[in-house]
Order: C-alpha cells, then structure tokens, then sequence
C-alpha cells in the first residue's frame, strides 16, 4: 500500500490489489468453512457478490422464520444497539464525521449478519441449496438459501426464481398487456369470492397487519393484499370488460348496498362506534376483500405460490367465473394462442375449423369451440405439482358446476 502524502486520515492507495484479493478471500474461506458445517449443499467465497450476481441464482426463503437467538447474540445486538445510540447526529447524515458513518456501517452490517444466521432452514432445504460468503463495503455478508441455475430448488419451499438469462419468447406466450388483463380478472373473482368469507378475510388482514408490525423483513410480493389509507386502483383501467362479467357485476351490486348503508365520512366513527360488533367485523372483512390485489405476485399458480392457501380456503375455480370469450381474451392475443387454447382444449383436429379465416372470424370460430371447455390461460390456471400427470384435457372437458353451486358462493351483504 502507497500512503497518500495529502491525507491526513493516514490513507493510502492499493498498489498490488492482487495480494489483498487473495489475503481477503482466506479469510473469507475461514467464514466459508463455518457456513458449511450447517449443512449446505455447496458453500462459495467471493470478493464481490453484486445484484446482477444475486439475481442469476433462485432464492429458497427460510422455513420458519426466525430462530430463537442464543443469549450472546441477544447480548452483542444490545451493546451494538447502545453503540448506535450513542452515536451523535444519527438522524441528520449530514452532521456524522468519516469515522461516525463507518462505525454506523460497521455496526449494522454486523447486526444484520446476527440476524441473518438465526434463520432457521430445513435440512430439506439445506440439501438443495448454498450459500455465497462475500465482502460488501469492507464487512462480510452470507447469502443462504441460494439455488444455482438448472437446479431444482426443494419441493414445498417459498422460492424466488432466478432472473438469469431468459428463454426465447414462443409464438403462445402471453404479452404483457394480456397478462395485466388476466391478472386484473383473476384479482376481480378472488375479490368477489372473500367478499361473502368473512373468516378468510379476517385472515387476510390479520397477515396484513402482523407482517407490518411483528416481523423484522417481509416482502409485499408474498401477500395478496395491499391494504393501505387509500383505496386500490380501480381494475377497469387494465380489464375494461369487466363489468360484463357476472361476478363482477354481482360484486358491484353487493358494494353499492354496502356504501348505501355508510353515513358521511365525518359520522363515520361515531357510527361505528355504535353498530353491532357483527356489523363492524362484517364491514372490515368486506373492505378487506377489496383489498386483495394479486397482480404484483406474478403468473403462475404453482403449490408454492403464495395464492394457493387463499384460492384453496375460499374454494376458487376461476373456471367458474371465467371464459375465453372475444371480450376476456380472444380479441387480445395473437392467432398462434388462439389455435394453442383450441388445441389444448378440443384436441388438435379441431384446428381444421380454424383454416382459412381471418382474425375475426377465427375469434368467433374459437370463442364457439371454447365455450363450456373450462379452459384456462396460464395466468389463471393452478400449475401440476412436479411429477404428477397432466390432467389439463380433462379439466378442460369436465362438465361446468350448476347454477346453483355458483350461487352458493354469491358475495354476502354485511
């Protein structure tokens, strides 16, 4: 190292970053040689571990939480706690000398690898995944959890997928804008249905509030609800057929009684200070179910989405609510998903219908094909569970639910 002359914090400038790579990475390996001995498939020590890096590998998220810390840790998370305390000027960056902002760093970096190791894994999860031990602004880091690409991650395990390099795009896959439409849609029936459940929307707020409030880290694209102080996005803007759609048109009757049944903003309190402590639950799980906005948690319905204990509660066939009708979906896609929806649905000989049209006449040709089939689109479809048979034909074929079990779940007025 060559001492810079015009420092006066002793600094100095790297002459051979070779060595310290190499003197770093020992210690490093030190680190590496502990996180091994929890039990991890493979286990890499790194100088650098940057974001592109990160989002080339899945991410398994943590089995159960939170492992009770050891009376140590609890111990060091204190003193570093009153060390930050201490420390002058913490809510103003501007008044923190060079060696404040470090020791700041320094400390909370060293509080998040405490917390970070009391993750509890699953020896499942920890045969099928690793973990990268890495410097980040001088301290090191351990990412557990980690899935390399092409391989598989543990069955039933919260996973992120990798974000590495993408597969060419198919002539049958969705845009974008029809993604967003199906997304809209699918939110709109999983609302009409909690909206007449008051246990799973008590259950919904419940996980709502107690992620806010009791745990340290949580990601929002986990929960099928947004509850905020301001009302959701009203979903015409990215689905404007909706309100030709039987649910939705039953659940925006269903709103209106409700919002008829409300006093002035300003009694609001007062009023429900004085109803019924039925009324009032009734209220809130209904504000609840207009909540759930599921098109931030991505397409697929596979067994470890977060969708699926909520679809599964509430008994959701989107199937019954939906049909690829030219207004849902038909008039939105390209000719080459038209002809992949027939096919799945009514069997490759009936492509022969198909022959010789023009786009709107293939799209009244197929909404005739598709009626009654239960077909669904991916977006709306609960993905097969690894290794199991495709059952996609029969589903498709099944014969519709009665009338009168599709009234069974119309939406209850509080």
């Amino acid at each position: 190292m060559r001492r810079d002359l015009f420092s006066d914090r002793g600094e100095g400038f790297v002459t051979d970053r070779k060595h310290v790579d190499e003197l770093a990475l020992a210690k490093l390996e030190d680190e590496a040689e502990r996180i091994r001995a929890e039990g991890w498939k493979w286990v890499e020590a790194r100088i650098e571990f940057t974001y592109t890096d990160r989002h080339k590998f899945g991410q398994v998220y943590a089995e159960h939480g939170k492992e009770a810390l050891s009376a140590a840790a609890k111990k060091e998370l204190q003193d570093i706690e009153s060390e930050l305390q201490k420390l002058n000027g913490l809510d103003d960056v501007d008044s923190l000398t060079s060696e404040q902002e470090d020791m700041v760093d320094r400390l909370r970096a060293r509080e998040r690898y405490i917390r970070g190791a009391a993750e509890a894994w699953t020896a499942k999860q920890k045969s099928a995944c690793g973990a990268i031990v890495h410097l980040e602004d001088g301290n090191v880091f351990v990412v557990r959890g980690l899935v390399r690409p092409g391989e598989a991650p543990p069955a039933g395990s919260r996973v992120t997928a990798s974000r590495g390099s993408k597969p060419p795009k198919r002539p049958t896959d969705l845009s974008r804008p029809i993604v967003d439409r199906l997304l809209a849609q699918r939110t709109a029936m999983l609302q009409a249905e909690a909206l007449g459940n008051t246990d799973v929307a008590l259950a919904i707020l419940a996980q709502r509030l107690l992620l806010g409030a009791l745990y340290r880290e949580y990601s929002d694209e986990r929960t099928a609800s947004r509850i905020t102080f301001k009302g959701p996005e009203p979903l015409e803007a990215k689905a404007s057929e909706l309100p030709m759609m039987r649910h939705y048109a039953a659940m925006q009757d269903c709103i209106e009684k409700i919002r008829q049944g409300l006093p002035l903003a300003t009694k609001l309190l007062d009023w429900l200070l004085n109803q019924p402590r039925d009324q009032v639950v009734n209220l809130i799980a209904a504000a609840t179910a207009l909540s759930i906005d599921t098109s931030h948690m991505g397409e697929s319905i596979g067994s470890a989405s977060p969708l699926m204990p909520l679809i599964t509660k509430l008994g959701c066939d989107f199937a019954d609510h939906w049909e690829p009708t030219p207004e849902t979906f038909l008039e939105h896609v390209p000719r080459a998903v038209i002809e992949q929806a027939v096919k799945e649905a009514c069997g490759a000989p009936a492509l022969k219908q198909l022959e010789n049209l023009n786009k709107a006449q293939t799209v009244e040709a197929a909404a005739q094909l598709l009626a009654g089939k239960r077909w669904l689109p991916k977006p709306l479809r609960r993905a097969k569970p690894q290794g199991s048979p495709d059952d996609s034909a029969d589903k498709a074929t099944a014969a519709p639910k009665s009338p009168s079990s599709r009234a069974a779940r119309k939406p209850a007025t509080p």
